[in-house]
């Protein structure tokens, strides 16, 4: 049941795409797409409003494959500008390891199943990616992968108690003499 895949090979499609997510979210899109068609890329421009990138093998083998964004203002999405979508170089084929599968695509792949349950662990992350993608992840990034999940759906611990920090503070300096006592379980 590898299905999630083809819908990867048609991440990076034509000239005009959008990206409404900008820089970042197009930039999950690449991965995803570089994964699935078994390529690597090298950025040559990766700034905040635009993103040039090459397959790896353009020095070595003079592949021509390159796509450039950039990001219209008035909206914030990314559109691609120009993209040669072709591998002259004979170097994409999909193996079940790839050096750009990372955490940020096991996030962005998990949160829906994290939402569902919450107590999923790396080892299912890991079985789950195999048996549904067809992919080897490590257990660091499918740890890493399902922290960030959570993080996008139930919010950031650390920040929660710096909001808490922040609202003491600011209670005993509105309301001078005021005790304030906390319990924790």
């Amino acid at each position: 049941m590898i299905w999630k895949l083809i819908c990867w090979a048609h991440l990076i499609k034509n000239v005009g795409q959008c990206f409404k997510d900008g820089v970042k979210g197009f930039r999950v899109e690449l991965r995803k797409y570089s994964v699935e068609i078994g390529f690597n890329y090298d950025f040559v421009r990766n700034e905040s409003d635009r993103v040039t990138t090459v397959c790896r093998m353009k020095e070595q083998r003079g592949c021509e494959w390159q796509v450039h964004a950039r990001m219209e203002h008035a909206n914030g999405w990314l559109y691609i500008r120009q993209l040669n979508n072709v591998h002259t170089c004979g170097a994409a084929v999909r193996t079940t390891k790839h050096n750009r599968m990372g955490f940020d695509i096991v996030s962005s792949e998990m949160v829906e199943v994290v939402c569902n349950k919450p107590l999923l662990s790396a080892v299912e992350v890991r079985r789950d990616f195999k048996k549904k993608y067809g992919l080897n992840i490590s257990y660091t990034n499918a740890w890493i992968g399902i922290e960030k999940a959570r993080n996008c759906l139930y919010g950031d611990n650390s920040e929660s108690f710096d909001q808490l920090r922040w609202f003491i503070e600011e209670s005993l300096r509105t309301n001078p003499g005021q005790q304030t006592c906390f319990g924790y379980g």
